[in-house]
């Protein structure tokens, strides 16, 4: 899971509570390990992009969230947003959300993994692609 993902939250819809089971990314040292889901994601839409401030909210709302990953084909949802870095850039990460199985409550996984991480001519085309996408 290191390798794949930079950070792992597990996020409990009915106590709202979200706990940090590991983090390698700028904002994790800015945020406590167990803290109200509700606080967790207001305050992680600051590293968000504005352009993608009202899908990430929209996409986090703990509310809306099962009935979103039941209604999905995979058993999860995804999106992209760009996250502020430690230098103060904007790089794209894929969220992805999935449900804890045979949970006693509605609990989640909250994962978040990078799409660029170079400068690479595949990384520069897919980061030209994601913008134009939801810049539009």
């Amino acid at each position: 899971m290191f390798q794949l993902y930079k950070a792992v939250y597990r996020v409990s819809a009915d106590d709202h509570i979200c706990r940090r089971l590991f983090s390698n990314s700028y904002f994790a040292s800015k945020t406590e390990a167990k803290q109200r889901s509700q606080n967790i994601r207001d305050e992680y839409s600051g590293y968000i992009y504005p352009a993608d401030r009202s899908r990430y909210l929209e996409f986090s709302s703990i509310e809306s969230v099962g009935q979103r990953i039941a209604g999905s084909k995979n058993g999860f949802i995804s999106d992209c947003f760009r996250v502020v870095n430690a230098r103060g850039e904007y790089e794209w990460s894929l969220h992805t959300i999935l449900s804890i199985p045979n949970a006693k409550k509605r609990e989640y996984l909250y994962c978040i993994s990078d799409i660029i991480t170079d400068d690479t001519p595949l990384s520069v085309r897919h980061d030209k692609m994601l913008s134009q996408l939801y810049d539009t």
